[in-house]
């Protein structure tokens, strides 16, 4: 793969990679609590099967909103130093991960506000 790709394909993992994940956990946690609870799935450890699949899933999720994170504030701060060559402030590739360092900020933050409430809700499910 070129470097070309490779930084575009980089560059897009920024702009969508929160994005797609918190719509997955958004859809997960809903058929998983929903479906969940009306089976009456058992305990483990105190807490219901369902908040430990919420779990399950909240984890690999909030890691690929992060990894976007990540990528896009380093993208940011060679975009800074322009270690990046052929790149202009006016770029779309900046703005995709100028936006995409904001965006996974709140997509992680909303995932987490996704996941906190199931402790108190779903406890007795």
């Amino acid at each position: 793969m070129s470097e070309w790709s490779r930084q575009a394909l980089a560059r897009w993992f920024v702009f969508l990679g929160g994005g797609i994940a918190w719509l997955l956990h958004l859809l997960a946690v809903y058929a998983v609590g929903e479906f969940g609870c009306v089976a009456g799935w058992g305990d483990f450890l105190g807490l219901s099967l369902v908040v430990w699949l919420i779990l399950g899933l909240t984890i690999p999720l909030l890691a690929i909103a992060i990894a976007a994170l990540v990528v896009g504030y380093r993208y940011e701060k060679r975009f800074a130093t322009h270690e990046i060559r052929g790149l202009e402030a006016q770029d779309p590739g900046v703005a995709l991960v100028r936006y995409g360092v904001v965006a996974n900020g709140l997509f992680i933050l909303t995932i987490l506000g996704e996941t906190v409430p199931v402790f108190f809700f779903l406890g007795g499910c």
